[in-house]
């Protein structure tokens, strides 16, 4: 689940979870979602610590791009090919419903209907595999290596914006299931 932080008057803010919200739907991924309000501080904390854990060591990076390279070419490869059969769906099923049409098996209205949610699942489909591949192009270790050095410094002078863009850099998103913390990094 991805959260959203909020501030509800507590001592502590938190980050809730959107599918447990249910504010904004179009972010909800598990209806049941159960998963705990998590302390921003405390969240925080480990998401900190994780980069630290790469400015100490360097060759976690290298590690990390490898892994990554790996899981994410296959992943969205496997994804994009699954979206190009849908693409190839659509447009038999399209073509079939002009066919209906024209052998009048079907009103015009109905068919106009069907084709118009067709085209915008098309269109869905077509920015998603659009993101996938602008999604291949990830940070170079190198450029991890160079932002990763600036980290405790930026913690020193507790600039929390310099922080914040730093977080945003390195992490793609970060998903809770249970007590179990995943970073997606972008590299």
């Amino acid at each position: 689940c991805t959260a959203h932080s909020a501030d509800a008057g507590h001592k502590y803010r938190n980050y809730t979870c959107y599918s447990r919200r249910k504010i904004n739907l179009a972010m909800v991924k598990d209806p049941n979602c159960r998963n705990k309000n998590f302390r921003v501080d405390i969240l925080d904390g480990l998401i900190l610590g994780e980069i630290e854990k790469l400015s100490v060591d360097p060759s976690l990076i290298d590690s990390i791009v490898e892994d990554s390279k790996q899981s994410r070419g296959t992943d969205a490869e496997t994804e994009i090919k699954a979206y190009e059969d849908r693409l190839r769906t659509i447009a038999e099923q399209s073509e079939r419903l002009i066919t209906l049409f024209q052998m009048d098996g079907i009103n015009l209205e109905s068919i106009q209907e069907r084709i118009q949610a067709l085209n915008k699942e098309r269109e869905h489909i077509q920015g998603q595999i659009e993101a996938l591949n602008d999604h291949r192009s990830v940070l170079s270790a190198e450029r991890v290596h160079s932002i990763v050095k600036s980290f405790s410094d930026i913690v020193k002078r507790q600039e929390t914006g310099e922080l914040r863009v730093l977080v945003e850099t390195l992490i793609e998103k970060i998903e809770i299931d249970g007590e179990d913390i995943k970073i997606f990094w972008k590299f």
